[in-house]
């Protein structure tokens, strides 16, 4: 009996025992249930990217870093990005005045930063991370996309890595229609 009394299993124990092993059955099963809300919830973010201009939705682009230069995306007519349906633009991103605009930053090749002085834009793109820099457009006009000096490289004297157009509502949708497939 190493020790023990003869009453070490007692009916007492055993209640504790039970109780205990309800407790933590609940807290794991409390901890599944978050779980899978977070999974559920990060999918239905995913899956809610509205890129196509919609009263009162966030207009999702995403711009990417690559040869020295930004690509931009905009979803296709399923609404999501990285699909076949995107509508793509080099160097030049358009967008309508008046709403939020939610950009990803990605990088493909080097470290790259998003900058548009004239709006007082800045944010860093870099290979396998994603960064995002949300902002709501303007008055109508044309702003240069510059290029802030990484890894060394700086563009010649004049040049910039684009430019941000904003237009007027029905501008940017006949914009969107013209590169649509």
């Amino acid at each position: 009996h190493f020790g023990q009394p003869e009453s070490w299993f007692s009916p007492q124990t055993a209640h504790y025992d039970e109780m205990r092993t309800s407790k933590l059955s609940r807290a794991a099963l409390g901890i599944v249930a978050l779980a899978a809300l977070v999974i559920v919830y990060s999918m239905r973010q995913r899956e809610l990217r509205m890129v196509w201009h919609r009263d009162g939705a966030s207009l999702l682009i995403e711009a990417q870093g690559q040869g020295r230069a930004w690509r931009f995306s905009y979803g296709g007519r399923d609404g999501r990005l990285r699909t076949g349906d995107d509508l793509v633009s080099h160097g030049a991103l358009t967008l309508p005045t008046g709403v939020d605009v939610v950009l990803q930053l990605r990088s493909e090749d080097f470290i790259y930063v998003f900058s548009c002085p004239d709006l007082g834009l800045k944010e860093i793109a870099v290979p396998d991370l994603e960064f995002s820099i949300a902002f709501r457009t303007g008055p109508l006009g044309i702003h240069d996309l510059a290029m802030d000096p990484m890894c060394g490289f700086q563009l010649p004297p004049g040049e910039t890595m684009g430019t941000l157009s904003v237009v007027s509502d029905q501008e940017f949708r006949s914009w969107l229609k013209e590169r649509s497939p």
